[in-house]
C-alpha cells in the first residue's frame, strides 16, 4: 500500500468513529436540554473517543451557549414582564380589564404573535384560564387573532383604550346627570308633601284635647321611673311635700333605688338646680329611723330640709310648671294602693307653690330637729 493512501478499512473506522461521534453528540444535546450538566460527565468516559474530545466539546460548547443563551433572553423577557405587569396591571383596571387581561393584554404588547400557551408563561396565568382571557380581549378589540394551524394573538393598537375610556367617561357622566334630575325630582316632591302636610300639623296643635296635660300611673315601677324623668329634667328648682309613702319594704329592698336617687340628686344639684324639701316623717319606729338615714344623704348633697307633720298630700313642683301628686287610693283591701298623677299645668303650679312656701314658713329645719333629738 503507497505512503499517503487510505485503506478501506481505515475508511469504515473513520466513518464509524463519525458516526459515533455524532450520536454521542446528540444525546449530550438532548440529555442537556432535559436534564441538569453534571450528569453530561458520563459522556467523557469512553477510551476510544479520546482522539475526538476537541469536536464533541465544540459541538457540546456551542450548544449549551445557544441554549444559554436562549434561556437568558426568556428569563430577562420573564423578568421585565413581571415589572411592566405590576406598573400597568393596576392602571388598566381603569380600562373594564381584569387582572389576567391586563397581563395577557400587557404580554402581547411587548411580544407580537403569542401563542396561548406562550401567552400563559409571560403573563403568569393559568393555562386553563388563558384561552378565555384571550378571547375576551378579541371581543373588547385588544387583540387580533392570527388564523393558522396554530391560534396566534397580536395586540391591537392602545389607541382603543382611549376610545373605550372616553365610553367609560360618557356612560358616568350620563349616570351623573341621571341622578341630578332624580335628586332635583325627589326634592321637588318633598316641598309638595311637606307644603300639604304643615296645615295638617297647625290644624292639630290648635286642637287641644282638655286632659292632654294630665298622666295617671298606677305601675309603682313606672311609677318610680316617671318621677325620675322629671327630677332628671328639671332646669331651675324642684319643691316637695315627701309624706312617708313606702311603696316597699323592708329597707333592703329601697337600698339600690335610694343610692340611685342620691346620685341623680347630686348631679342636678351640681347643675344649679334648687331642691326644697318638707318631710313628714313616720309613727313606725323602723320606718322613722330608715327615714332620716335617707334624708340625712340627700340633706348631705345640699338639698336643703325641714320637718313637718300632717302633711296634706304627697306633692312635687317641677319649675312651676309641672306637678307631681302620689295620692293614696280610697279602696279598702290588705295592701295599700297608690296613684300617680302628673300635670303640665304652669298656673296651677303656681298656685300651688304658694301653698308650698306657706308650710315651708311653719316647718321646722331639719338640723334643729336633728339637734333637739
Amino acid at each position: 500500500m503507497k505512503k499517503g493512501t487510505v485503506s478501506q478499512s481505515e475508511k469504515a473506522g473513520d466513518s464509524k468513529r463519525i458516526d459515533d461521534i455524532n450520536k454521542w453528540a446528540f444525546w449530550y444535546c438532548l440529555a442537556h436540554r432535559f436534564f441538569k450538566p453534571r450528569f453530561i460527565g458520563l459522556f467523557y468516559k469512553k477510551p476510544h473517543f479520546s482522539l475526538d474530545k476537541i469536536n464533541i466539546c465544540i459541538i457540546i460548547d456551542i450548544t449549551t451557549t445557544k441554549y444559554n443563551n436562549s434561556s437568558s433572553n426568556i428569563k430577562e423577557g420573564e423578568m421585565k414582564s413581571k415589572l411592566t405587569f405590576k406598573s400597568f396591571s393596576k392602571s388598566l383596571k381603569d380600562f373594564g380589564l381584569n387582572s389576567y387581561e391586563a397581563k395577557s393584554y400587557m404580554s402581547l404588547l411587548e411580544k407580537n404573535n403569542l401563542t396561548a400557551v406562550e401567552v400563559s408563561r409571560l403573563a403568569g396565568i393559568p393555562r386553563a384560564r388563558v384561552y378565555e382571557t384571550l378571547e375576551n380581549l378579541v371581543i373588547k378589540g385588544l387583540s387580533n387573532l392570527i388564523p393558522g394551524t396554530t391560534k396566534k394573538y397580536s395586540a391591537a393598537n392602545p389607541e382603543v383604550l382611549k376610545e373605550k375610556l372616553e365610553n367609560k367617561i360618557g356612560n358616568v357622566e350620563s349616570e351623573i346627570e341621571q341622578r341630578r334630575n332624580e335628586i332635583s325630582e325627589i326634592r321637588n316632591n318633598a316641598d309638595e308633601v311637606i307644603r300639604k302636610l304643615i296645615p295638617l300639623y297647625e290644624s292639630s296643635r290648635s286642637q287641644n284635647d282638655p286632659i292632654d296635660y294630665i298622666e295617671v300611673l298606677k305601675d309603682p315601677r313606672q311609677m318610680n321611673i316617671r318621677f325620675a324623668q322629671l327630677v332628671e329634667s328639671a332646669k331651675k328648682e324642684i319643691l316637695g311635700l315627701i309624706k312617708p309613702v313606702i311603696l316597699s319594704w323592708p329597707p333592703e329592698n329601697l337600698v339600690e333605688e335610694t343610692n340611685r336617687a342620691v346620685k341623680r340628686q347630686s348631679e342636678i344639684l351640681k347643675r344649679g338646680v334648687h331642691i326644697k324639701s318638707i318631710y313628714e316623717l313616720s309613727e313606725d319606729g323602723d320606718r322613722r329611723r330608715w327615714q332620716l338615714q335617707t334624708i340625712a344623704r340627700f340633706a348631705k348633697t345640699g338639698e336643703e330640709v325641714r320637718i313637718m307633720k300632717g302633711l296634706p298630700m304627697y306633692l312635687c313642683i317641677f319649675d312651676e310648671k309641672t306637678i307631681h301628686v302620689n295620692m293614696e287610693d280610697r279602696v279598702i283591701s290588705a295592701e295599700t294602693s297608690h296613684t300617680l298623677l302628673n300635670v303640665e299645668h304652669p298656673s296651677l303650679a303656681k298656685i300651688l307653690k304658694a301653698a308650698f312656701e306657706s308650710y315651708w314658713e311653719r316647718a321646722e329645719d331639719y338640723h334643729e330637729y336633728i339637734n333637739k333629738g
